[in-house]
This record gives C-alpha cells, sequence and structure tokens, in this order.
C-alpha cells in the first residue's frame, strides 16, 4: 500500500505539472517538478537490447537519483499560429551511479554494482518549439502536439 500511494502521487504530479491554459490571452506557461535520473540505463550487461536497458528500469531506491526538492523548472511562451517556444532546465546530484561489473564482490545477480562517484552534480538545459494540432483537429479537450528541440547536459566537472 505504501508503494501504491507513491506511485499515485507521483502520477498525479506527471498530471498536474502538465496541465496548462496556454493560448493566445495567456501566451505564458509555467511548470515545475521533480526529476529523476537512472544510470543503469547506459550501463551494460543483459541478454538483449531490452533487457540491456529495461530490466531494473523501476528500482527506483537502488539506481534512481532524485533531489527532495524543485529539480525541474520550464518556461513557455506561445507566438501564434499554434506555435509556442520553451525553455527547460533540471538539476541533481548523482550518489547512485550503476555500473556492469559481474566481478565486483557488490554486483546484484545480472551483474550490476551500485556506486557512489562522490560529489557530482547533474545539469541540463533544454530548448524546443511545439506545434499545437488542437484547432485543426477542433477538440476543445485533446491537445495533440509536436514538439522539437534539443539540449544540452552538463554531468561532473567533465561535461
Amino acid at each position: 500500500m505504501k508503494h501504491l500511494n507513491k506511485l499515485l502521487f507521483a502520477v498525479m504530479m506527471v498530471l498536474a505539472i502538465n496541465t496548462n491554459a496556454q493560448n493566445d490571452n495567456n501566451p505564458w506557461a509555467i511548470s515545475f517538478g521533480v526529476n529523476a535520473v537512472d544510470t543503469r540505463t547506459s550501463a551494460d550487461g543483459g541478454k538483449n537490447w531490452l533487457d540491456k536497458h529495461f530490466s531494473q528500469a523501476f528500482l527506483v531506491k537502488q539506481n534512481w537519483n532524485i533531489l527532495p526538492s524543485v529539480s525541474y523548472i520550464s518556461l513557455a511562451r506561445s507566438v501564434g499560429d499554434n506555435f509556442s517556444v520553451g525553455l527547460q532546465g533540471s538539476i541533481n546530484k548523482i550518489d547512485k551511479f550503476v555500473v556492469f561489473d559481474p566481478s565486483n564482490s557488490n554486483s546484484n545477480s545480472t551483474g550490476h554494482a551500485v556506486s557512489n562517484p562522490g560529489d557530482l552534480m547533474y545539469y541540463a538545459i533544454d530548448a524546443n518549439v511545439k506545434y499545437s494540432f488542437m484547432s485543426l483537429i477542433k477538440s476543445k479537450v485533446i491537445d495533440p502536439s509536436l514538439r522539437l528541440g534539443g539540449g544540452y547536459t552538463f554531468l561532473g566537472d567533465n561535461s
């Protein structure tokens, strides 16, 4: 039951963060929330591509790095003709780094070991352009969109 409450809270946060009323009369949209960094997906091991990347995707306490505060902010502005531009930023502290090392005595049954890399900070900044198809499909409820953009991620001093 404790895990169900956490899952329900996370789903509600995602739904609340993605709710906005951006239009020509209210062109600005701001959102904030919590991000998580899972370094397990970059570790090797596994039987195939799917197993390598998703076999331990939901081991939150063991693999995920989450700050206990707001670590994500986004600002977007409607520029007209169903287009909007946005800028996002996030920060995190990496204290769990997963590596594939079957010879390590701390490795789990799949050969992955979790280590603490020390004072390793994560920063990300992204920019995007979004096109809304809401007026094309003449919907007042569903707002499908296409978002294109790019970003840069800094991990520690070597990025």
